[in-house]
This record gives structure tokens, C-alpha cells and sequence, in this order.
């Protein structure tokens, strides 16, 4: 009888680890900007991962990261944070925090004093912390550091920003790749990523292509099934038939599904250029001057971009200047030398 016993708890056990497995319900690994998060001065998203940089110098500051509004399930689980602090100073007065904002009220979920220390190590050590406190709640992430002066530290980096959840129904639409560039009456491809983050197998979902604000490019209704933890990549096209900038996205829509903050992907922003389009040459002549590791002519590269101007970025001026409708010149912020 107890050799019995012993086994239907051993049983037990081991039919239960499934029904208690977590799975990433939102995620945010910092490959490209995805424009949703709110950063102060110092704070920039640059070679994968979130950065506070101690330049240039403030004295005193209080600057932060802020991501987009999270809305957190019932059985949401963990918060998951990879980062990596490089210290400079021994002297005290320097904090740095991750904190959640909640309505109407804040709460710190760790804190480390820059006294001299690095806290993890460069490629990013993880830290957890429990959100279920929180449940049901809609939050934001905040990274913060303040103190005397920025110069006592060197950077904050962070690489990825996760939360897990136990859900019997989830997909997410993880990414959108494709055509960022187009011209008008040019048909262009994209992939959509589809991921089931839930403990069931998934069929009979929609995947659809879409492009802001709301506006449906093209559909695919599945029935294949999707195992847990599965991934599937689903293809479309679109033909646009006016030159804009826009922004494309992938979405699931899956009945039943318990958390719809991961059925969008980031946005993709998608230039459609008319057969003649404004061309400007930029001169970078900023005597290799940058801001926070950005090179003054990308400011001037990304400003025309968002308004659908192609340009050339040359670091001399060229002798025919006859195919540009404009010239720029970047001169940089200061003398580097």
C-alpha cells in the first residue's frame, strides 16, 4: 500500500508541471527602437537594448525610461529584467531603481546604490520580480536613476524587458519583416510571426496584415493547429497606389483569447516613394562629432525619411550637384580635433 502511495503522488506531480507552465505574454529585447517607450535625456535604445548614458553631464538629474501601458492578466507571474550597471565612482547619492507605475500610484521593486559596484555583467544578468501583487492592473515599466551628478556612473544598460503569465488561450503576433521601402504601384511582401504563448493547442485564428490606423491590408484564417510554445510565419502582399509613409503591423485575433496586448506586433514603417521623388544630397562634414554615439547626419537622414524625402549621405561634396532638389550640411555639435 505505501509503494502505491508513493507512486500516484509521483504521478500527481508530474501531471501537474504543465498546468502551472509560464509563458512570455509580452516582451521587449530592444533589437530596433519600437518608438512606444518614453525616454529623458541621457536614455536612448541603440545596439540592442535600452541605455542610460552618463553623457553629457547633469548635475543634479532624475532621468527615466518609461515603457508603453501594460495591461497585466489575472494569473499574470513574473517581471524579467536582463541588465547590466557599469559603475565609475565610489561616491554616494547616486540610485538606480525599476519601478512600476500604477494608477494613481507608483511601487519600487528594486533598488541599487552606485557606490563603486557593477551589478551583473556586460551581455545582461537577469532579475525577477513578482507582478502578482498586481494582477488584473493596467501598469508601466519605469527605469530610473537620479543623484548628484551623471558623471559618477558610466552606463545602464538593458537588454530585454519580460512578463509571464499562466494562460490556457493566448497567441501573440511577435514580429512584421518585410519590403520598408516601396514605390507607389510596386507590390510589396511581409511576414508576420505568430506565436502560441498559451497551454492549449490553438486552430482556426486570424492573422491579418494591417496598416494604421486600423485599416486591414490582407488576411489568412488558419485552421492548422498551433502547438503550445509553436511558432508560424504567415505571408502577404499589399500594391499601395499613393506615395505616404506608413506604418504596418501584423495582428491575431483568436476567439477566446485571454490577453490581447500581445495580439499587435511593434509597427513597421514603410516609405512608398511617387516615380519622382524629392532627393537631397546630406553633406556630412560634422568632423565625426556625434550625439550619444549617433553621428549628427542621422538626425538630419531620419527627419527626412518620416517625410517621405529619399536622400544621399556623402562625407565630401560632390562635384555634380545637378540630381538633388536640396543640400544639407551637417557641421556637427563641436571642434572633435
Amino acid at each position: 500500500m505505501k509503494k502505491q502511495f508513493i507512486l500516484l503522488v509521483f504521478l500527481f506531480f508530474f501531471i501537474t508541471i504543465p498546468l502551472c507552465a509560464q509563458s512570455i505574454i509580452w516582451e521587449e529585447n530592444f533589437t530596433t527602437n519600437p518608438g512606444t517607450w518614453t525616454l529623458d535625456s541621457n536614455w536612448s535604445i541603440q545596439n540592442g537594448a535600452l541605455m542610460l548614458s552618463w553623457s553629457p553631464i547633469i548635475t543634479p538629474y532624475d532621468l527615466s525610461a518609461t515603457s508603453p501601458f501594460i495591461n497585466l492578466p489575472l494569473n499574470v507571474g513574473n517581471l524579467t529584467v536582463s541588465q547590466f550597471i557599469d559603475e565609475y565612482s565610489t561616491n554616494t547619492g547616486e540610485v538606480t531603481n525599476i519601478e512600476l507605475i500604477l494608477p494613481g500610484s507608483s511601487e519600487i521593486l528594486w533598488s541599487f546604490d552606485l557606490v563603486g559596484n557593477n551589478w551583473g555583467y556586460s551581455g545582461g544578468k537577469d532579475i525577477s520580480f513578482s507582478l502578482y501583487p498586481y494582477a488584473g492592473q493596467q501598469v508601466q515599466i519605469r527605469f530610473r536613476s537620479y543623484g548628484g551628478s551623471t558623471y559618477n556612473f558610466n552606463y545602464w544598460y538593458i537588454y530585454n524587458v519580460s512578463i509571464n503569465a499562466s494562460l490556457d488561450h493566448d497567441l501573440a503576433a511577435t514580429t512584421i519583416s518585410g519590403n520598408n521601402v516601396l514605390n507607389v504601384g510596386q507590390q510589396g511582401s511581409w511576414n508576420v510571426t505568430v506565436k502560441n504563448t498559451g497551454l492549449n493547442t490553438e486552430s482556426n485564428y486570424e492573422v491579418n496584415l494591417m496598416r494604421e490606423p486600423g485599416i486591414v491590408l490582407g488576411t489568412t484564417f488558419a485552421s492548422a493547429p498551433l502547438a503550445p510554445d509553436q511558432q508560424v510565419v504567415y505571408p502577404f502582399n499589399w500594391t499601395p497606389d499613393i506615395s505616404e509613409v506608413v506604418n504596418l503591423y501584423g495582428q491575431v485575433i483568436l476567439p477566446g483569447d485571454e490577453f490581447i496586448d500581445n495580439n499587435t506586433t511593434n509597427p513597421l514603417l514603410v516609405n512608398i516613394y511617387p516615380d519622382d521623388p524629392i532627393n537631397v544630397l546630406v553633406w556630412d562634414n560634422d568632423n565625426a562629432s556625434d550625439i550619444d554615439g549617433i553621428g549628427t547626419q542621422v538626425f538630419i537622414e531620419d527627419a527626412l525619411t518620416a517625410n517621405n524625402v529619399t536622400c544621399d549621405t556623402y562625407t565630401y561634396l560632390p562635384t555634380d550637384l545637378t540630381p538633388y532638389d536640396a543640400i544639407f550640411v551637417a557641421l556637427g555639435i563641436y571642434c572633435v580635433g
